[in-house]
């Protein structure tokens, strides 16, 4: 038997462990008394504006370098034309807080960088257009399951973690059943032309 597969969506994950991330959780938090934010996807937190290249706290210039190395890594490796960074922002999920199911519009690659991470603070959820389970995941063999098959793939927080996935992925983040927040920095990548 000869196998095709005609999609293929991938994600990428790294950890970094030369940020300072006591730095950048107090330049988040900074961040967030200086603004009301913006609402979004984000149901229960604060979300900040886009963050403007020319003034942009120093520890999260720092994270946006690497961010920007690890960015180009992936495009190299789906053959990507180059890409530049578009927009980044931080977040700061609260207990009971999350975020909705969305995609990134009119970018090719998006992700996100966990600075706080506690236990159950919500995974990062990708999930397949909804008519996919129409058709497979009633034929599910449990004894031997298929992740090719799996409606959603869940991401587990941790903090240092770097994931960058093609912004056309349908996503949500789980609710923040934590006692402390959860901040995270995303951001987008399209192409330079």
């Amino acid at each position: 038997m000869n196998e095709c597969q005609p999609f293929y969506d991938l994600f990428f994950y790294t950890i970094l462990n030369d940020i300072d991330v006591d730095a950048i959780e107090k330049e988040c938090y900074d961040l967030r008394k200086q603004s009301e934010g913006r609402h979004l996807s984000n149901i229960n937190g604060w979300q900040s504006n886009n963050l403007d290249k020319s003034n942009m706290p120093s520890a999260i210039g720092d994270l946006q370098i690497k961010i920007d190395i690890f960015a180009n890594q992936v495009k190299d490796e789906i053959a990507l034309r180059e890409v530049k960074n578009s927009n980044l922002w931080v977040n700061i999920n609260p207990p009971n807080s999350y975020n909705r199911m969305h995609t990134h519009p009119f970018c090719v690659l998006s992700g996100v960088f966990y600075v706080k991470a506690p236990k159950n603070c919500g995974n990062l959820v990708f999930s397949r257009d909804r008519s996919f389970s129409d058709y497979f995941c009633q034929t599910f063999d449990e004894t031997n399951p298929n992740y090719r098959l799996f409606e959603d793939w869940w991401v587990p927080p941790e903090e240092g973690k770097l994931v960058i996935f093609p912004s056309y992925l349908q996503h949500h983040v789980d609710i923040n059943e934590s006692k402390s927040d959860r901040i995270s920095i995303s951001f987008n990548y399209g192409l330079n032309d």
